[in-house]
């Protein structure tokens, strides 16, 4: 495989405009130049040319008349949406490390997140035997919550001085250190009666609900890592069936499955919606609106529209007002 060589600026120019970008020479070129120098040609163009690219075009050719602000406009979005979903995912994890705080210390007590018999190690097919895989995962557990502690003994002032002054640390605290994904790994690894009682407090289904937290996880690190996000696709798609009106978004189906709106963007802002107080999800819809319309002025409407698709977002969005819990 032949090695990337190194393109200046100008180059870079040259290159978009071979491929049928439209970058005028008077002016327009010393800006692009300057948002490149800044964000760098790879997470501009490479990550959201996609849209912009004639159908069938094996060099990657743009649409007639496609300019550079057209990929800018799209890459703003994105990184402003990242913002929008992080912050209403940073206030669902924090409710669920609470509630799994409280459920597991009220039944175990508040330092026995520690012990292999506190989860869920038996067998499914017989209640009197160990499975040694599940084992194996509660022990993977145990072992992250241990390194966690010992990473933030003498950094967090809270964890040094539970574990200084009494030899532990209530699970409350240790939540407080611990990643989404981590959070999510151990409501996996929770006994079946539960992760009944933490589903319950969000009055969702169990199994579901850890596919919400998977979820979650996956959409909090590209959003937090400022990764491409609006065309993601998650491996989990949502039961709709658990989701009380979700035909009020009027999204086509095929074959009895939904196109779109269970794998994409508009899942996490359903699974939002199954979590969150009506009033966030108000502020969500007007921030996301916002987004959209400033998008909506700077595409042509049919690259627009695909966008909007490709996220998951219908005609009937809005209505995710409409099915809060």
């Amino acid at each position: 495989m032949a090695n990337k060589i190194y393109t200046t600026l100008r180059q870079q120019l040259k290159i978009l405009r071979s491929k049928n970008m439209n970058i005028s020479i008077n002016g327009q070129g010393a800006k692009v130049k300057k948002i490149l120098e800044r964000e760098n040609y790879y997470s501009v163009i490479n990550g959201y040319k996609d849209p912009f690219i004639q159908t069938g075009s094996n060099n990657e050719t743009f649409i007639s008349n496609t300019q550079f602000e057209n990929l800018y406009t799209l890459f703003t979005f994105d990184r402003n949406v990242r913002l929008i979903y992080l912050k209403f995912i940073l206030k669902i994890e924090h409710q669920i490390k609470s509630v799994i705080a409280h459920e597991f210390s009220k039944k175990y007590g508040h330092d026995n997140y520690l012990k292999l018999g506190n989860f869920d190690i038996l067998d499914n097919q017989n209640c009197n035997k160990k499975d040694n895989n599940k084992i194996k995962k509660v022990l993977t557990t145990i072992g992250k919550l241990e390194t966690s502690l010992s990473n933030q003994m003498n950094k967090n002032k809270e964890i040094t001085h539970y574990m200084s002054t009494y030899g532990y640390v209530p699970l409350w605290v240790l939540v407080n250190i611990l990643t989404l994904g981590e959070i999510s790994y151990f409501y996996s690894n929770m006994k079946p009666g539960d992760k009944n009682n933490v589903a319950r407090v969000f009055n969702v289904n169990p199994e579901e609900f850890s596919k919400y937290i998977k979820n979650l996880t996956l959409s909090r690190n590209l959003c937090a890592h400022d990764e491409r996000f609006y065309d993601f696709k998650y491996r989990e798609s949502l039961s709709t069936s658990y989701i009380s009106n979700f035909s009020l978004f009027s999204i086509p189906s095929k074959n009895g499955n939904y196109l779109y709106g269970t794998n994409d963007a508009f899942s996490i802002a359903v699974i939002f919606s199954q979590l969150l107080p009506k009033k966030d999800i108000q502020i969500f819809i007007k921030s996301m609106d916002k987004e959209f319309k400033t998008l909506d002025k700077n595409l042509d409407s049919s690259i627009f529209n695909k966008i909007k698709i490709k996220m998951g977002f219908g005609n009937s969005w809005k209505k995710l007002r409409d099915i809060c819990r």
